[in-house]
């Protein structure tokens, strides 16, 4: 009998999963990979995912009205705030 080789495609990575690995990269390389294809893009502008990225990168987060703001931008804002904070 024959062993079938399977080959996994990108495409059959579960969200989930990739959501996974997304979180351990930077935010430049986050940036990147939404530019990869248009199924990372759209994972990557799911309001959960920078939730818990900004969660896992300070201890502490204000809350977020999310009828007004997105994650996303509440991580935008506070990298920029951050970053000035810094260069003071």
């Amino acid at each position: 009998m024959e062993e079938e080789s399977q080959t996994l495609e990108l495409e059959d990575i579960p969200g989930e999963i990739l959501l996974r690995v997304f979180i351990w990269l930077s935010p430049l390389e986050l940036f990147r990979c939404m530019l990869v294809c248009s199924r990372w893009n759209q994972l990557l502008q799911e309001n959960i995912f920078w939730r818990r990225y900004s969660e896992k990168k300070w201890d502490f987060l204000h809350p977020v009205d999310e009828r007004s703001t997105t994650w996303k931008r509440y991580f935008k804002e506070r990298s920029v705030c951050m970053s000035t904070d810094l260069k003071s």
